[in-house]
């Protein structure tokens, strides 16, 4: 299985001498196509600044230092502007945790779609936006015909999280999502079905999924291996059975102690 999304030595930082912070200590990670990689810690912990490192999302005063970003072999960090961006939102995209925030209150669902398209699918013709935009659609499982003018005040928070990962993933080139806390501002019933949604999308079009959760079920329920970050270092990087049931770090052991009750993981969930 060959990876899909190489990072060596990244390493997020703020401030500078006696004042200087760590956010993420020097890392190295390898996702292979088509795996689910769960990203589990407490709040603060680096797992969100990760994911916005990957993107090139951290402004000043943050610093990114990283030896390689590798996409499918190509370090994103050698590209020019214009050729990162046309990589980020076609070939690897993210979902954001609050999708009343992440889409712009004054532009209709139409235009938020067209301009994700101008600035991440610049070959996909104008002629088919809308073709594109209700096939996206539908495959969250909401019927656009007569929605597309609409707002994001006009839609409920579940179907705005429906309409970030149906932009998300509306590329046919799509090889990596990244979904930070893509459930956490939902109830728990509209969570189950975020979360049914991204197996089922993941499991169709076959991307390599990096999800960053606090929320222990999720991973046991999504991921086939999981990552555990504390104060900016990963301290356990395993597949999702032998985190619950063998977890070697002891802040592994106080996570899974500050659950109300363990889940059970049938024992084909980590293939």
């Amino acid at each position: 299985m060959s990876d899909r999304l190489v990072i060596e030595n990244l390493q997020v930082s703020y401030g500078s001498g006696a004042q200087r912070v760590e956010a993420v200590a020097p890392m190295s990670l390898a996702v292979p196509a088509g795996q689910k990689l769960g990203i589990v810690g407490e709040s603060g912990s680096g797992k969100s600044t990760l994911l916005k490192a990957v993107l090139g999302l951290i402004r000043p005063p943050g610093v990114v230092r990283a030896d390689g970003i590798w996409l499918d072999g190509t370090d994103l960090r050698s590209l020019s502007r214009r050729e990162f961006r046309a990589r980020c939102g076609s070939e690897i995209a993210m979902i954001f945790q609050d999708p009343v925030n992440a889409l712009n209150p004054a532009f209709s669902i139409r235009d938020q779609f067209r301009r994700s398209f101008r600035l991440h699918q610049p070959d996909l013709p104008r002629s088919r936006y809308t073709e594109t935009m209700l096939r996206a659609l539908a495959s969250v499982s909401i019927d656009a015909r007569d929605k597309l003018g609409r707002y994001p005040f006009e839609f409920s928070q579940g179907q705005l999280q429906r309409i970030m990962i149906a932009l998300a993933c509306s590329s046919p080139r799509l090889k990596v999502l990244l979904a930070d806390e893509p459930t956490s501002s939902l109830d728990v019933t509209t969570q189950a079905q975020v979360l049914d949604l991204l197996h089922a999308l993941q499991a169709e079009l076959g991307f390599s999924l990096i999800i960053v959760t606090h929320n222990l079920p999720v991973v046991a329920e999504l991921c086939d291996r999981a990552l555990v970050m504390c104060r900016g270092e990963v301290v356990e990087d395993t597949d999702v059975i032998s985190l619950f049931e063998q977890p070697t770090h002891d802040y592994t052991r106080h996570l899974l102690a500050s659950m109300a009750s363990l889940p059970r993981i049938a024992s084909g969930a980590a293939s």
